[in-house]
């Protein structure tokens, strides 16, 4: 602004496809001066998702207008919920189409494994295996069919299965069915699973649970082949040899060219084998990871043609 004093302007903000606030400047203000400046209306950013804000200032005769407004983008992310698993309730290990995630209770009850996918068919029926360490729980599954980051009941796909029912502390698996609609929209969406100890799980995605767990992984939905089906049916083994050495070894009918891929925990890309040597019905390769950083990492294997392939977890000390 080259005036010397300004005061008495409109400033406005417009949040979405919302109506605009709009609000007069009765400070005043100098050339290059910079103050800072609170509506009396707060922005509404509770609905999960992108938003878009866009703040502009109205003022009469002002020869430098290319800072008169800015646009910054808001992505108010899914809910974390929290949960007490401590004692046993949550997954031990959760089993679905290619994935085989064994993995440890986080303090706080959640955890994010979406750089793990389950490859899906719309109107199919699937078996998941889940292992727990207590019983007597429900266990509730979303996908995000319309990428919206809001779950609604019209996305469940595992509605309150009971597992192991009346059972307390002990180790319990137990392979139960999500179906996936006819209709579901094809490519990649979040998908939620959550175990409660304390009653059903309610519609609500994002509501605490005395105890129990929630995880996040991806679901990919679109056509599957033969060949999909036998990397789906395949049985993957992570075995530990000992000095951050490992075997991994894929029991299968599939019979094409198999790769390995190795993620960090970030779902950074940090190894890969074009070819796994196989003998019969198995492929089998050895992991060094003596020079890897310690921390959890994921091993990916799966045809070259394929869509479907399957994923373990290996631990660096």
């Amino acid at each position: 602004m080259e005036q010397t004093i300004k005061s008495g302007f409109d400033i406005q903000y417009l949040l979405d496809s919302g109506s605009p606030v709009i609000q007069t400047f009765d400070n005043t203000i100098g050339s290059e001066e910079v103050l800072s400046f609170t509506f009396d209306v707060v922005g509404d950013f509770t609905e999960v998702g992108v938003h878009t804000l866009d703040v502009t200032t109205s003022l009469g005769g002002d020869q430098l207008d290319d800072n008169d407004a800015i646009s910054v983008v808001v992505e108010n992310l899914l809910c974390l919920p929290e949960s007490n698993c401590t004692v046993g309730h949550g997954f031990d290990v959760f089993e679905i189409a290619g994935i085989n995630n064994d993995s440890d209770c986080n303090e706080e009850g959640y955890s994010n494994f979406t750089n793990l996918i389950a490859n899906l068919e719309p109107g199919s029926t699937n078996s998941l295996t889940v292992t727990s360490n207590y019983g007597n729980q429900y266990i509730k599954v979303w996908i995000d069919f319309n990428d919206d980051s809001q779950l609604t009941a019209g996305e469940v796909v595992v509605d309150n299965y009971h597992f192991a029912a009346g059972e307390g502390s002990g180790n319990f698996t137990e392979t139960f069915d999500l179906v996936v609609p006819a209709g579901a929209i094809v490519g990649e969406h979040l998908m939620r699973a959550r175990t409660s100890g304390v009653g059903v799980i309610s519609d609500d995605s994002c509501q605490e649970i005395g105890f129990g767990e929630t995880e996040d992984y991806t679901a990919n939905i679109g056509s599957l082949g033969v060949e999909d089906y036998e990397i789906n049916n395949s049985e993957m083994i992570i075995t530990t040899l000992g000095d951050n050495q490992f075997d991994a070894i894929l029991n299968t009918e599939f019979d094409g060219e198999l790769f390995l891929a190795l993620y960090n925990s970030l779902g950074q890309r940090v190894g890969f084998s074009k070819r796994v040597p196989r003998q019969g019905n198995t492929y089998k390769i050895t992991i060094d990871m003596s020079n890897m950083s310690q921390g959890v990492y994921f091993v990916r294997m799966g045809g070259q043609t394929t869509t479907a392939y399957k994923t373990g977890r290996i631990i660096v000390k």
